[in-house]
């Protein structure tokens, strides 16, 4: 897959249920450069990372591919595993603007 200066490759989603925030794990592609990452997002900016999705016709399957995972009685975590769905998520940084924090693995 030939990539486009400053994008990202979303390979899953991690939602957990005692937390406002959620995680993107994905690989982003700087000038010549690519390394995987996490980011957390805000509400507010995973729903500007969803409608950009849908605005590129990229449909991710909440319902039937997100797999929750108790961690306790009261705690869970939800997993959507990007890269089994049919067409990749492969964006520009600009569409998440709002990315607080970003983790370098």
């Amino acid at each position: 897959m030939k990539a486009i200066l400053n994008s990202i490759l979303v390979k899953r989603i991690v939602i957990e249920s005692n937390c406002e925030g959620v995680l993107l794990n994905c690989e982003v592609f700087e000038g010549l450069a690519s390394y995987t990452t996490d980011y957390v997002l805000s509400s507010s900016a995973i729903n500007q990372f969803l409608n950009e999705c849908f605005a590129r016709g990229i449909e991710l399957d909440f319902e039937n591919k997100l797999i929750e995972h108790q961690i306790s009685s009261t705690e869970s975590i939800s997993i959507l595993d990007v890269e089994s769905i049919d067409k990749s998520v492969f964006l520009p940084t600009y569409c998440l603007p709002e990315m607080r924090y970003q983790m370098r693995a």
